[in-house]
Order: structure tokens, then sequence, then C-alpha cells
């Protein structure tokens, strides 16, 4: 204290000299101002050829597309990489990061399930607030699990020793770089090159944490800046402790933000871990509390080590072995006979070059509130959530603050390799061993916006069937979940969100399940038993629709599809016949009348194949003439369905009883609907559910399986989907399935498998042993009911791509979208006063949710 006054005393001496001002800066040089800047290596970015130039050292950063899932294949390349591609003794690091600045993202996504109407901002503003604070806390469940959102990065850094940064030095790494993208290409890891910016926010994220931040810090680089000036922020205080560093961070108003960041190590290599098992290091699949809640990064770095010296040292080391172990001294340390055999081993595999020894370090830092109580459960939560993977891992003493720098790109090859190596902080194994250690599976994020539905591993993540990237033929998806898993909870809000979007849909219910939906919407209702249809409506070109018309009536005729080609191409004449005559006035009668007049006329007298078949089509078409048992459904002047109509739930359940009117209505409504589909503006999204499908969809006739198929594949072209629903996987999929049940399940590019009864899904999975793994089994058995976990689980299949989801909704989606009577009979009660649909719904959430949205609504408030 006494030197620090003394200086101060000096410079104030020199300042009030005339010629003071440079003893003034000589007296400041001499005070020594500890500053975390002059630990980063960054200085300078080439737009060019996309390196960063360092203090000594030129290289690259890569933003890679974690991996989703992975297999032997993309383990092999990844060690070919490794081994082969890369320079030796040169090393490379992996950091992924799970972050909580999910903000921007997140306003984004749900950006495309905007509330509208009347309070529209204030809904939206509760519903961002839900998800804002699943993100700081996490999501309220019975279940206690740790349920959050995060989003997973990936980033991957290499550079190497340059004095100055000459030509040759670029041409190398930029070569390097190529070779690195085409392996991690090869491997399914998609990458971009990053920026000057985009590694200045990433450092400045990391070393600048806040436990409790959604939105990242806006850095920006200027033209004349040196990178690492921009990546800490001036306000940050480090105080480095034994078991962890504290980062204390004062925003404009003064508050103090401080965070616990704490470093957990490999403590050896595991006896077993591929590199499919790395997701579970986040969360584990099968046990959901063994989750890392706290965000996180996990840094791995590795060299391949030089190859003759480890071929010698691999000899030494085997002959010194081989030679105790037939010695006294095997007596007494029977285990040198087994490393004797493993140095053989792996002296034999370096010397094909069938592998390499390669030197990692690995290592977990983890941020959360700056209380002894927040560190424990962190603390727990990641080294419990690696042991259950087979993974020791320790926090060193004394040894956090360079476990916590040691996150950042690019510091490695400045100095701090050489550190780590020197402090015993790595570990060494064959480079198989090591790949499969790689921090390169996260899980899937499906698209940008959507239905907000996380991630088994709490990745943020956004469903929408007419969203990009996710690899999907077509827009249909087929769910199935045993009752009270959540299908109708899933269905609801894309339903409701293609209304938003301008579009129109139309829902096949079976039990008033849509009733309470369709009201809330402003909908329209109708009865299966009121429907009117006439199959002539809205036809404006026979030759274009004749043949639409001919098999609906083909259908109405032969339920189980007995007609044969004769018997369509009379029953196409009738058709044509009675259009020419009536054109849109034409009814079922008049095509009975034209075939009738067809049997009698004299040309086929001596044909009785022909009148026998036109007497057939006649006697099985006479029950839906205007004189017939189901004349009023068919012969309508007024059909049921108008083009004016935005929503259409059509309640059949009082079909039941009818099989053979209720296949007859299904077929002529999914004709009605693709006809719809087809003639409106391919802009406009379309939608067609079909709940229950197992009972809507028990056709035994062929023709119309393949009209179902051919229509679930081609209304994509219209921005048309179809969303089928069944309470069983075997209604979709098994031997004695209905054609057009399979037809919806093969043409359904989403997959949904919610809860499935036990007994059930185990015979499926006997019949059918290849259609899910052991491991989707298991994840599937575990899956609980909606209302007893307060979400839904499920597991998404696009083409070959798996991922498990949970579905959370907010209070007033959860009222909005509610069938439970109760609840029904109190929004209709408030809308036969006159009340706003938002009015009510609002209502109901307050009444069944109180306490949820009084802190939902301050949330809101204070955002």
């Amino acid at each position: 204290m006494k030197k620090f006054l003394n200086v101060l005393e000096n410079l104030q001496n020199a300042f009030r000299m005339p010629d003071g001002a440079s003893e003034m800066t000589r007296n400041l040089a001499s005070l020594d101002f500890p500053q975390l800047t002059s630990v980063l290596p960054y200085r300078d970015y080439d737009r060019d050829s996309g390196l960063f130039v360092n203090r000594s050292t030129v290289g690259f950063l890569l933003r890679a597309e974690p991996l989703i899932g992975a297999n032997e294949q993309i383990v092999y390349v990844l060690e070919d990489l490794i081994k082969s591609k890369l320079p030796r003794k040169t090393p490379i690091s992996f950091h992924l990061v799970s972050s909580k600045l999910i903000g921007d993202q997140l306003d984004r996504g749900l950006s495309e399930f905007r509330w509208q109407g009347k309070h529209a901002d204030k809904f939206n503003r509760i519903t961002r607030a839900y998800y804002q604070r699943a993100a700081q806390q996490q999501f309220n469940s019975p279940t206690g699990l740790p349920l959050t959102l995060r989003d997973y990065r990936l980033y991957i850094s290499y550079c190497v020793k340059a004095k100055k940064r000459t030509a040759a030095v670029m041409t190398e790494v930029a070569h390097t770089l190529k070779v690195l993208r085409s392996s991690l290409d090869a491997a399914k890891i998609y990458t971009q090159a990053a920026d000057d910016q985009e590694l200045a926010t990433l450092v400045h994220g990391m070393l600048n944490a806040r436990h409790d931040q959604l939105y990242p810090d806006e850095v920006r680089v200027g033209k004349f800046d040196e990178l690492h000036q921009r990546c800490v922020d001036q306000r940050i205080g480090i105080d480095v402790r034994p078991d962890d560093v504290l980062i204390s961070l004062a925003d404009r108003q003064g508050s103090v933000t401080s965070t616990r960041a704490m470093n957990f190590m490999l403590e050896n290599n595991p006896d077993m871990f591929m590199l499919w098992m790395g997701g579970d290091n986040l969360s584990n699949l099968l046990s959901p509390d063994l989750t890392i809640a706290s965000p996180f990064v996990i840094t791995m770095v590795m060299e391949a080590e030089d190859q003759v010296a480890t071929q010698g040292e691999a000899t030494r080391k085997y002959l010194d072995r081989e030679k105790k172990a037939n010695s006294p001294y095997a007596t007494l340390f029977p285990g040198v006979a087994k490393q004797a055999k493993e140095w053989k081993e792996i002296r034999e595999h370096l010397n094909s070059n069938q592998t390499c020894i390669v030197r990692y370090y690995y290592n977990v830092t983890t941020f959360c509130p700056d209380t002894d109580e927040d560190a424990l459960v962190c603390e727990q939560q990641v080294i419990n959530t690696f042991k259950k993977n087979g993974i020791d891992l320790f926090s060193p003493t004394y040894m956090q603050f360079r476990n916590w720098i040691a996150m950042i790109p690019f510091i490695h090859a400045e100095g701090l390799w050489e550190d780590i190596k020197m402090g015993g902080a790595t570990c060494r194994a064959e480079s198989i061993q090591a790949v499969n250690l790689l921090p390169v599976v996260a899980d899937n994020r499906l698209c940008q916006g959507g239905l907000l539905t996380p991630s088994y591993r709490n990745q943020l993540a956004f469903l929408d069937i007419y969203g990009d990237g996710m690899g999907n033929t077509n827009y249909n998806m087929a769910v199935t979940g045993t009752s009270g898993a959540g299908k109708t909870g899933l269905v609801q809000p894309i339903l409701r969100s293609v209304l938003d979007s301008g579009g129109i849909a139309w829902v096949f219910d079976m039990g008033d399940g849509y009733k309470s939906f369709c009201e809330n919407v402003g909908g329209t209702y109708l009865d299966g038993k009121s429907l009117k249809f006439n199959p002539f409506a809205n036809i404006s070109n026979i030759n274009e629709s004749g043949e639409r018309i001919r098999d609906q009536l083909a259908v109405l005729a032969s339920p189980n599809g007995t007609l044969d080609e004769v018997h369509h191409s009379l029953l196409l004449r009738g058709v044509q016949e009675a259009w020419e005559a009536h054109k849109e006035k034409a009814r079922i009668d008049h095509v009975v009348q034209k075939l009738t007049a067809i049997r009698e006329d004299d040309k086929y007298q001596n044909s009785p194949g022909i009148t026998n078949r036109l007497d057939e089509i006649i006697e099985l078409l006479g029950k839906y003439c205007s004189w017939g048992i189901y004349g009023e459904y068919f012969n309508s002047d007024e059909p049921s369905l108008t083009d004016d109509a935005r929503f259409i739930v059509l309640e059949l359940g009082g079909l039941q009883d009818k099989p053979d009117l209720l296949v007859a209505v299904m077929f002529s409504l999914i004709i009605y609907i693709e006809d719809k589909m087809y003639r409106t503006p391919r802009s406009l999204k379309k939608c067609c559910t079909i709940d229950e499908g197992w009972k809507l969809l028990n056709f035994k006739n062929e023709k119309v399986g393949q009209f179902i198929e051919t229509g679930y594949r081609t209304v994509r072209r219209h921005r048309g989907a179809f969303i089928t629903i069944s309470q069983n996987i075997k209604d979709f999929d098994a031997d004695d399935a209905s054609g057009a049940a399979k037809a919806a399940w093969g043409n359904s590019a989403f997959k949904v498998v919610l809860k499935q009864d036990a007994s059930e899904f185990k015979q499926y999975n006997q019949n059918r042993p290849n259609q899910f793994s052991e491991l989707e089994r298991s994840v599937i058995s575990k899956f609980g009911d909606a209302k007893d976990q307060w979400f839904s689980s499920f597991m998404l299949r696009i083409n070959d791509t798996c991922s498990f989801h949970r579905l959370f909704v907010d209070p007033l989606s959860r009222a909005m979208f509610s069938s439970k009577g109760d609840d029904f009979e109190f929004i209709h009660q408030c809308r036969e006063q006159n009340m706003d649909i938002h009015d009510a719904v609002y209502q109901l959430a307050q009444r069944n949710f109180p306490d949820e949205m009084r802190e939902l609504e301050a949330l809101a408030e204070a955002a």
C-alpha cells in the first residue's frame, strides 16, 4: 500500500510539472494491472481466407451442426481424420456449448404461433413469459424433473504456430481447413466458417457468463479493433478460488450478477464408451432425472502423437512387460501378463498403421448462481449424469482458472496446451477410443419456428409440418397414442397455426373431441347425421372431374371394392351423360336413370355380361337415390360443405352403426377436401385431420386405399397436409390393417408415437421386430399420461431420423384447447353472454391456474 501511495504522489507531482506527461507515462508503466484481455490471443481476421491471425498462431473456427445420433461409420471417418488427415502433434479443439441465450430464437420461433384477436399482444407476452421462465428455471411438473430450454452449439477450432503471417502458413492452414470440412461432411457434421464477429460473440458469452441472461449481449467488432479487446466486458470481476471461478458483472443500473463457474475433468479413460452415447452425457434418455440443467461448455482438445515415437514406445513397453511376465516378477504382480498382452496388441496396431496414440484433454465447465446450494445441485448433476455413462469426472482444486480459460478457442496452441500436459490433465488412448469421446452429439432442433416441442435433452426445438430443413418429403403426419397420451393437445396447436396463417382446415372426429376447439376458433361444427352431399356440386369441367365422381359412386355402390373395370366404364358413362343433361343440378337419381336407359338400349340386348353389370350398379346405387334409405344424404341442392368455411369439424360418431353409410360419407368427404386443396392457391396452407383414423379409414376397398395413397402424395404440391390419428400403432401397421390406414401411415413423412398400451405395444414389437430399436422401445415404454405429468412425451420419426420430444403449453393454450366438460361449459356460458372468445379463455385460465397466471403476468409486465 505504501508503494502504491508513493506512485500516486509521483504521478501527481509529475502532472504538475511542465513536461510531466512523459514522466507520468513511465510511472503508469511501472504499475502491474492484471487484465483478462492480455491472456486472449485474438488479434486479426483475414476475410479473404477466413483465417484468424492470433498472437503467435494462425487458425480457423468452424461452427458445426451437432449430430443427433451416430454409428460406426461416422466413428471410422472421424478416426481417419485424426489419424491420417490432420498434422501430428498439433492440437484440435471441440467445444460443445449448452447455452441459455435463447431469447432471440424463442421470439423468432413463437412468431409463427402467435395469438390473434382482441388480446393478442397480452396473450403473446404471457406465452413468451411461460417459456422464458422455463429457460431461467424449469418447466412446472409434478415429476420434478429438471426440464428446461437450452441451445446446443458445436464449434471446432484449429491453429498452428506461426512467427509471421506468411503466404506459406496461410496456404497450409487453408488446405487443412478444406480437408477438415470435407472429412466432417463425410461424418454428416455440416460446418460453416465463423468470422470475427461470431468468434467475439462466442468468447464474450463464455467469459462474461450471466446465469440469469436469456438474450446475448451485442458485441460489435470495429474495423480497427483488436479482437481480444472486444471479448471481455469492461465491468467484469474475476475471483479465482480453489474450487471455482467467480464471475461478477454489473449492468448499467449498477446491479451485480454473480455466476459461479466450476470445472470437471476426466479422471481416466472410460472402460467402454461409444460416440452415440455422447448425447446421454447431456441428458439421459432413459433416466431424465440425470440431466445437466445448468449452461455448460464441454471442451475436448486432442492431438495425434508422432507415429514413429509411439511405435518405439510400444515396442519398449511390450518387451519390458513380456520379460517380466516370464519371470518370478509375475508371481508377485500377476497383472503384468495382461499388460504385456495389451501392449502387444497396441504395438501390432501401431506398426500396421491401423491406429495412432492420441493425447487428449476433456473438461466440462458449468455456470450456476453463486450459492452453495445451486453449486451442489449442479455438481451432482454433472458427476452423476456422466457416471451413468461410465465416465468418471472430478473437480480439480487450484486448477479452476486454467480449465476455465481452456474452454475458449485457439488458446491451447498459444502455450496452454503445454501447461495442461505438464500439469497431468491429459489422458492417452488409441485413436478409436479418443474419437468416441468427442462431444459432437446433441439433439434435434427440427426447424426455426412453429410449435415449441423441446427435445428430451432440453434442446429448443420447433415443429412445423410446413417448415424447411427437416428432410420431409410431404407435410402429412400420422399420430398414434393411447387415450390420455396428448394426441389432440399436439394436433390442435398445429391446426390453430394453419388458421392463423389464413389457411383452411377440416377435422373428422368421433366423440366430440374438437367441439370446444371449433367453438373457440369460430369454426363450423357439423354432425354427420345431418350432412348433405351432391357429387356434382362445384364441378366446372366434367372431363377433369368425371373419374373422381365415378370413383365416389363406385365406393358408394360397393364399399368392399367388388366392381370390375367394366362396371367402372359403364358408371363413368352414366356420370358423363347425367352431367350433360343436368350440369351441376345432376343427382345420383339422374345417373341411375341414364344407366337404366343404357340397359334398355337394343345394342345390349344380346350382351348379358353388360346388362347384368348394369343391373348390379343400378341395384347397388338404389339406396343412395332420393327414394333410397340414404337418399337424403347424397341428393341435396345445398350441400353442407361450402367453399367459404375456413374451419369445419365433422362429427361422424353418429354414423358408427351404419358402416356402409360411414364409408360412403368418409370417402365423399375426402374426395371433396382433396378437390378443394387442388382448387385453392398453393400459397395457402390446408390441413385435414382424421381423428380415430382406425375407424374412419377401415375401408376394405383396395381402390380407396390407392386413392388415399395418391391423395396423400399429391396434396403436397398444393401445400396440403393430412394428419391421421389413431389410438394404437397396430391400426396403421399390422397385417389386418386396412389398405387405407396403411397408405396413410406409409405416406406420412412425420410419424408421431406417443404413449402406447403396454401389452399391445409388446405384441406389436414381437410381430414387427425391426420397426423400433431397443432404445426406442425402452423410451416409448416410459412415456406417461399428459394429465399426470403436465406434458406430452412423443417420438418423432422423419424418414430415417428419430428424436424424442416433449410438448408443454402455457395456461392460456391449455384453456383454449381444453375438452373437459366443465371447461367447455364455462366457455359456452361466457359466449352466451356475448363475451369475446379471448376474454372467456383468459377467465378460464385465471380460474384453473391462478398462481401460474399471476406469476406469468408479473413476468410479462416486467419484460
